[in-house]
């Protein structure tokens, strides 16, 4: 078993200030879009601290996580 981080982002609370973007591996803004969308759901547990401050730098706190046990 290894563990992986879900990143979830709830769109209706994004406001697209675009703090998210430090990560553009795992986030993005569309073109003509006022909110981010997640390129990933699924990292892995060495980014947790950047997934940690990427959480508490959305000023919409938009963004959180959870790890999950994978087979």
């Amino acid at each position: 078993m290894t563990q992986k981080i879900e990143v979830i982002l709830d769109s209706k609370q994004c406001q697209g200030y675009g703090m998210c973007l430090m990560s553009e591996d795992i986030f993005e803004i569309p073109q003509g879009s006022q909110v981010a969308q997640l390129k990933l759901h699924m990292v892995d547990l060495d980014r947790e601290d950047e997934i940690k401050e990427l959480a508490s730098a959305c000023p919409a706190q938009a963004i959180s996580f959870r790890i999950l046990e994978t087979a």
